[in-house]
């Protein structure tokens, strides 16, 4: 696990109270959550700076930040199905069920159980939780689980 660079440290540890504005933008670049909360002086649990994380709006970010050498994916705070995309979802939904192993690869039925697969995988990269994907699309968590499991072994 990578620590924040000291000066950085250093500079989190200048405020009299957690400066939790600046700890939700340093979340928000790629920073985990237990290295912020062992960054501070006295140490803090990583369920604390998850709380200040997620109740801070981030306002100002024309400060400079750190970045991890090593890319982190990022989830955001509290992701969920863009509202625009639920309808799709569900049409794609539809189509996808009547898919089978034998269904020609131009039939309107593969070509939306593909992109419903791709879309699902998409959104949870995202940090979208597989339970909201379902609720989405209208299918079981479990069968969206093992959807997105098996396009990710696929290299989908």
């Amino acid at each position: 696990m990578e620590s924040l660079p000291p000066a950085e440290v250093e500079y989190l540890n200048t405020f009299p109270y957690p400066p939790t504005r600046r700890l939700a933008a340093l979340h928000t670049w790629g920073w985990s959550l237990s290295t912020l909360a062992k960054a501070l002086d006295p140490p803090r649990a990583k369920s604390t700076v998850h709380n200040w994380v997620t109740n801070e709006d981030i306002l100002d970010m024309t400060e400079p930040f750190p970045v991890p050498q090593k890319a982190l994916p990022v989830r955001s705070i509290s992701p969920q199905v863009p509202p625009h995309v639920v309808p799709h979802l569900k049409e794609l939904s539809k189509l996808a069920r009547q898919c089978r192993s034998r269904t020609p690869k131009s039939s309107p039925y593969r070509l939306a159980n593909e992109e419903l697969t791709e879309t699902a995988i998409s959104l949870y990269r995202r940090g979208v939780p597989v339970e909201l994907i379902a609720s989405a699309t209208g299918v079981s968590s479990r069968a969206m689980f093992r959807r997105i499991e098996k396009g990710l072994k696929n290299g989908i």
